[in-house]
């Protein structure tokens, strides 16, 4: 896979439970721009000089679309070579002696999972996929919550931001001290100038990397376990 020449655009938000350990800490999440079917899907196959039209893929996303459910419905994992593998896993709650379980009472849900392609040639998991995607910053998001409890949120282009965050030197006109009378009561003090450097150049802004790839908190159920 050619690293993409489109980026994958970010926004910041701002971790605001005050009860996290990342509280007032920035993260990242992926700008989805769009959610493309399945038709477009197979226009763009057909985009990049494939020898079947939009047709006959479209023809054979549907015979998939119909067969992986019907296989991981049986317990067969299905691979596709190059992408990863669909596979079943169980939601179940707990039962109290092994004759108490029951399918229909116990048995929560039947989940499709996906597992990437980890192969040295295809490999797609999560820190390859970062080296082959061109990640641009693109918003500061602001949440803010009124009164009435509705949360309102703003926007800030990066650049924008951290043009704002940019301090100019500051500079102070020299400074001149009082004549200091001399033992003999005689004002024969000094005069002289002061040069005082009371600003300089003060980065507040800069790039901190205080997150770090961070996963979401799962909310676990009430002793449900996932397979």
């Amino acid at each position: 896979m050619a690293k993409n020449k489109i980026a994958l655009e970010i926004n910041l938000h701002q971790n605001k439970n005050t009860k996290s350990m990342a509280h007032n800490k920035w993260y990242g999440r992926v700008v989805r721009k769009e959610t493309l079917s399945t038709r477009g899907l197979c226009q763009h196959i057909e985009s990049h000089g494939s020898i079947y039209t939009s047709d006959v893929v479209a023809g054979v996303i549907a015979a998939l679309r119909r067969c992986i459910p019907e296989l991981i419905a049986q317990g067969v994992a299905v691979q596709l070579d190059g992408l990863g593998t669909f596979y079943p896993s169980l939601e179940s709650a707990g039962a109290d002696k092994p004759e108490n379980y029951s399918t229909n009472e116990h048995v929560k849900g039947v989940h499709v999972r996906f597992l990437p392609d980890s192969t040295s040639l295809d490999n797609i998991t999560s820190r390859t996929m970062k080296e082959k995607c061109s990640l641009r910053i693109k918003n500061i998001v602001n949440v803010t919550t009124l009164n009435n409890g509705k949360k309102v949120s703003t926007e800030t282009p990066y650049g924008e931001y951290t043009s704002s965050q940019t301090t100019s030197p500051q500079t102070t006109s020299p400074q001149t001290t009082s004549p200091q009378p001399s033992p003999n009561g005689e004002g024969a003090g000094q005069t002289g100038n002061e040069n005082q450097n009371q600003g300089g150049n003060e980065n507040q802004g800069g790039n901190q990397n205080q997150g770090g790839n961070t996963n979401p908190p799962s909310g676990g159920g009430g002793g449900n376990e996932n397979d």
